[in-house]
């Protein structure tokens, strides 16, 4: 029998290894199919797999929520981290091409999709906004 229940087992074990709120969430969402279903090994062989995904599921609400309710500059720094740039982790959020949907868990409120939208273009624009800066910088 575990010793925790598969949520605890998932955060403690695996999530608090991993620092930053945004790479925590783009790990999370990298344990994602393009189904949006979770794949952990390790987690299902423990609890199976029902439960395994309905703690990711839930770790990832919880994970999310977290992000939406920091501010802006507190992400950025993040974002501009040294450490947390070589983790690149994060840098799944920071894909073009990667839907955006595939950051919220399924199933989460439609006002979590838009706001999660919200701030990770906010945060795509604050980054280009200053990568453009230090180029106009560099050529001058």
């Amino acid at each position: 029998m575990p010793l925790f229940s598969a949520l605890e087992d998932f955060t403690r074990r695996t999530l608090s290894g991993i620092t930053g709120l945004l790479s925590r969430l783009g790990y999370i969402t990298s344990l994602r199919d393009e189904k949006g279903n979770y794949s952990h090994w390790g987690l299902a062989r423990a609890h199976g797999n029902a439960a395994a995904t309905e703690a990711m599921g839930r770790a990832h609400l919880e994970v999310l929520t977290q992000v939406l309710r920091t501010p802006l500059s507190q992400l950025m720094r993040e974002v501009e981290d040294p450490q947390q740039v070589a983790l690149g982790a994060s840098q799944v959020l920071f894909k073009k091409s990667a839907p955006l949907r595939s950051i919220v868990p399924t199933g989460a409120h439609p006002a979590t999709l838009s706001h999660a939208k919200a701030t990770v273009l906010a945060l795509r624009a604050l980054q280009d906004a200053k990568n453009s800066l230090q180029t106009t910088h560099r050529v001058a």
